[in-house]
């Protein structure tokens, strides 16, 4: 920290060269300060004689500059001078003051400060003031000396006498020998006499002028200066105590003329008595007014007069007065000239008076201070009973004030200047309207007074007051009022207040005054306990429900670890069956084992008032586990005790979600990669972009930061880019998502195919987000093209495979019309001429061409399917079903089937081909129903955007092994003997459905029947 040495280039003197010496080495002074020949008492003590005051800055400023260089304590004493015209003089030679004057290094006082600090001077004092600065500064404060530079002209002022002065300096050389201590005094030569600067010369070891630095051989020291007395100090002392003896006497006659006056115009009685002599001396005009006698009249009387009741009681005060000198009685009766008797106390002094003892007694009329005294000792018994209400407190008060200030009334009211209000609260008696709850304009009501100036007021006289016309004046009535207004921080304001209808001559007494202030504060304070009791109680009871109603356990414990207190969720949280299961046990025993030690720690920092969270298992009185978390600070008691206050919550299913969702973070993470799937985010407002990690590793960039929307859009190939930002748009703008599929070329030049998916995220009809996923497809995509080029090549194959088998089915259907044609002619030919072996041959002929004709017809169906089927529609099933069941009435009903069915729906399909299906299920139905009769159901069930269609029979079912061959073409599970057909009804059937987008399934166990579904699609908006 800077000392505030002055600035620029000057160089620092040495530390240990001694003060004078350093001043002599500046470029400021001359001269040499070799040790004067045989005084070697002599230290750094110069005096500087100058004659203005340009001479004497151009001394004592570089003086202290060169101290504070030092690193000296730098005391600047100005009297010559103001302490303005030194600081500036200081500022202008380069110091830094302000600097200086912080740090503390620098000190400008004044002689009051210093050489007067008393009062006047006095050398002793003087010397103990600098032996106490030299310490403070070298020991406490830790600078390398002290250094002053003091202006002595005070000394001309005052008290002070060259002799004392000049003793003071000569002394103040032998002080400090060996200190690191030197002084500048400075004594202006045209102000102070020649006598004086005699000794100054001679007292000092060194003496500074004209800038010259110069040893004084003039210096006498101290033992010499003081060895023999001078002529000239005979005279001066002999007028000094001539002086002092004229003083002396004049200061007499001043005082007796002041004690005189006091005597006369003091306000309480004083009386001169010659107790032995039973005389009253003297007495004042106050004792005389007192007791009622005149001044002549009281003369005559002595004690016994005053006191005849109390006489030897008097007697021993003044017997005590004598011995001690003084004496004080707090209670005596003094008699008045009416005989009426006042409580008096005395303070007396022994004097004398015209060569005879007698006692000064003072006496005070204390009957008044007597009855206030009563009245709060009563005002205490009113305001400590315990047993009585504040209203019952408030009435006594009124009743105490209408006593003791002579008044009708009393009572409280708001009182609120800035609405005008006035509302009357309590009362005693009976006004016609001061009564509680009536409201009036506070500026109509004497009240108005201590409101607008705050504190006790009264009013006496109402009509010079300005109450004339007023309502308090006019219609209440009220001619003497006295009240005290009550401010209140949280509440409205109030005044206290007594009133009379009787006019009062005389002004209320400050002792009036201060008994109602009194009896307001007490009202004030109550008023206030009890709205701090409310707002305790409202307080407590809103934390108490707090406390009973969150849902964290609440709780205390003792440095000890005795659990205080609980609250019920606290209570059910350790499975307890009520909070005494817990109180007073150790909270450590609910603790995990594990966790026991790290809670004890935990503890035993809050109980050092410490705060803090810490994670924990609680095992409850039944052993359940709980994972908890508890937040705990200090709870502090008035005996200083501190114990553990936390609120705890059970964070068990949090932990576990927390840890699902660690799983579920790490599995989706996982899940994008293997399915190589990203997801994006863009912020409309900002366009700013998110990608999560696969992202990047998507599109081959750096991990470090997304780049800019239109950066990643350039990715895109051309083309592509249009479509994503379209997309975009469209989802911005209308907030529907979007589902496309575009090429991108990686950072690495590598073409992607990806598949966007974006859904905006609204919030009150505003997109404020627009979220999505990014997939690499473009495995997919090739394998997709693969399969359209095979899907192309079996079209084409398919497509030659119908012409071959229609070609087929229809060239061989020629020979088998010849074949069946020669058959016809040789049974019409030759029937009679075949025997029974014959005709059961021919019939195996004729059935075999009818079978191949069949199976024929039927490939050629199953050809046809795709080709020469009708476009799909919607189509009723009801009137498929009714169709088919009619084509197959014969069957129907030589089988003696019964064919049922539900509410069938309306489906998109081809309707002819639709009924080929229903009757080759119907006809297997019937086909294979067993030795009863066909039983057949058929119903149907929505799943999603499809109709599943069942088919259920009652017939002999089919084994699970053969299930997938009944839909082969001309597989068959049965010979023809067994069951006629051709094998292929069922393949037909399935290429039907697959026609449709549909399946055929079966569901069936030998001799339990058989169920087919087949699904097909819903009409779109004519299903039902």
């Amino acid at each position: 920290m800077s000392n505030g040495t002055r600035r620029g280039g000057r160089r620092r003197i040495r530390d240990h060269e001694g003060g004078l010496e350093a001043l002599r080495q500046s470029s400021e002074f001359y001269g040499p300060v070799d040790p004067i020949d045989d005084h070697d008492h002599a230290n750094d003590h110069c005096a500087l004689v100058y004659e203005s005051r340009d001479d004497q800055f151009a001394a004592a400023i570089p003086f202290i500059s060169q101290g504070l260089e030092r690193g000296e304590r730098c005391l600047y004493v100005a009297d010559d001078n103001s302490r303005e015209d030194v600081l500036t003089a200081m500022r202008e030679y380069g110091i830094d003051v302000d600097a200086a004057l912080e740090s503390g290094a620098l000190s400008v006082l004044t002689p009051a400060d210093t050489y007067r600090r008393t009062g006047e001077f006095d050398r002793t004092t003087m010397l103990e003031f600098w032996e106490e600065s030299l310490e403070q500064a070298k020991d406490v404060e830790g600078y390398a000396g002290l250094r002053a530079a003091a202006e002595m002209t005070w000394a001309l002022d005052g008290d002070t006498s060259g002799d004392e002065l000049a003793e003071y300096e000569a002394v103040l050389n032998s002080l400090y020998q060996d200190e690191e201590y030197v002084v500048m005094c400075q004594y202006n030569r045209e102000r102070f006499p020649a006598a004086i600067i005699h000794d100054v010369i001679k007292t000092h070891p060194h003496i500074v002028s004209d800038g010259t630095v110069s040893q004084n051989f003039y210096y006498t020291p101290p033992e010499k200066f003081f060895g023999s007395e001078r002529m000239e100090t005979k005279v001066d002392r002999m007028m000094g105590t001539l002086r002092e003896r004229t003083e002396v006497k004049t200061e007499l006659r001043e005082r007796k003329a002041y004690l005189e006056r006091v005597f006369e115009s003091s306000h309480d009685a004083i009386i001169v008595v010659d107790p032995e002599g039973d005389e009253i001396v003297d007495a004042n005009p106050a004792a005389t007014e007192m007791l009622g006698y005149a001044h002549d009249e009281l003369l005559t009387l002595g004690p016994s007069d005053v006191h005849p009741h109390e006489l030897d009681k008097f007697q021993e005060f003044a017997e005590e007065v004598f011995e001690e000198g003084t004496g004080w009685i707090d209670e005596l009766t003094c008699l008045t000239k009416e005989r009426d008797r006042i409580q008096t106390e005395i303070s007396a002094s022994r004097m004398v008076h015209e060569g005879r003892p007698v006692v000064l007694a003072v006496v005070r009329d204390i009957s008044e201070r007597r009855k206030w005294e009563r009245a709060q000792r009563r005002l205490y018994e009113i305001t400590s009973d315990p047993d009585r209400t504040f209203e019952e407190k408030l009435q006594a008060l009124f009743d105490l004030g209408c006593e003791r200030f002579d008044m009708e009334f009393g009572g409280t009211a708001i009182a609120e200047p800035e609405t005008d209000r006035f509302e009357v609260e309590f009362v005693n008696g009976d006004h016609e309207y001061l009564v509680p709850g009536e409201s009036y304009s506070l500026s109509e009501t004497y009240c108005r007074v201590p409101a607008n100036e705050g504190g006790t007021a009264a009013v006496t006289n109402p009509v010079s007051d300005g109450f004339e016309g007023e309502l308090c004046y006019d219609q209440f009535g009220v001619r003497t009022y006295l009240g005290t207004y009550l401010e209140f921080e949280d509440d409205a304001n109030r005044t206290f207040w007594f009133v009379s209808t009787e006019p009062r001559k005389e002004a209320f007494s400050e002792a009036e005054r201060t008994f109602q202030h009194l009896m307001g504060q007490w009202v004030k304070y109550e008023l206030e306990r009890r709205q701090r009791e409310q707002e305790l109680r409202e307080r407590t009871e809103h934390l108490s429900a707090l406390v009973e109603t969150t849902p964290e356990c609440i709780k205390t414990v003792a440095a000890d670890g005795t659990l205080l207190q609980m609250n019920s969720v606290g209570v059910d949280m350790v499975g307890a069956d009520s909070e005494s299961d817990v109180i007073g046990e150790s909270v450590y025993d609910l603790i995990a084992p594990e966790h026991r030690e790290r809670f004890r720690h935990f503890h035993e920092g809050i109980c050092r008032g410490e705060s803090g969270i810490l994670e924990f298992d609680i095992v409850g009185i039944e052993g359940t586990r709980r994972h908890v978390e508890t937040h705990a600070a200090p709870l502090r008691h008035p005996d200083g005790a501190i114990s553990h206050l936390a609120l705890t919550r059970d964070i068990t299913e949090q932990v576990e979600r927390e840890r699902e969702l660690e799983r579920t973070l790490d599995l989706l993470e996982k899940t994008e990669r293997i399915a190589d799937v990203g997801g994006w985010e863009i912020d409309p407002e900002t366009t700013e972009v998110f990608w999560t990690d696969h992202i990047f590793d998507l599109l081959e960039v750096p991990a470090d930061e997304e780049p800019p929307l239109d950066e990643a859009l350039n990715m895109y190939r051309e083309g592509d880019r249009a479509i994503v930002e379209d997309a975009i748009e469209e989802a911005l703008g209308s907030g529907d998502p979007f589902d496309v599929e575009v090429q991108i070329r990686t950072a690495n030049g590598e073409v992607r195919w990806l598949r966007l998916q974006g859904i905006p995220e609204i919030v009150d009809g505003e997109v404020v987000s627009l979220r999505g996923a990014a997939q690499d497809v473009t495995e997919r995509k090739h394998r997709e093209q693969r399969l359209e080029d095979v899907i192309d090549r079996l079209e084409e194959s398919n497509e030659r495979l119908e012409q071959f088998a229609y070609a087929a089915s229809h060239d061989l259907q020629e020979p088998l019309r010849m074949v069946t044609s020669y058959l016809q002619l040789i049974e019409r030919r030759y029937e009679d001429r075949l025997d029974e072996e014959g005709e059961e041959f021919f019939e195996f002929v004729v059935d075999g061409v009818e079978r191949m004709r069949s199976m024929i017809e039927g490939l050629l169906a199953y050809s046809r399917v795709e080709t020469q089927g009708d476009p799909l529609e919607p189509v009723d099933l009801e009137n498929v079903f009714d169709d088919v069941v009619a084509d197959l009435q014969f069957q129907i009903a030589e089988s003696n089937a019964e064919i049922t069915a539900e509410d069938l729906p309306r489906v998109k399909g081809d309707a002819s081909q639709l009924r080929q299906v229903f009757q080759n299920l119907f006809e297997n139905a019937i086909t294979y129903s067993g030795d009863e009769p066909p039983r057949i159901h058929v119903s149907a069930e929505r799943d999603g955007s499809d109709w599943v269609v069942s088919v259920r029979d009652e017939g002999i079912g089919i084994d699970p092994d053969d299930q997938d061959r009944i839909f082969e073409v001309f597989q068959r599970l049965h010979t023809h003997d067994e069951y006629d057909g051709t094998g292929i009804g069922l393949a037909l059937s399935e290429r039907i459905v697959e026609r449709h987008g549909g399946e055929i399934w079966v569901e069936s166990e030998p001799g339990e029947g058989t169920t087919f579904s087949v699904t097909l699609p819903t009409a779109g908006g004519y299903d039902t």
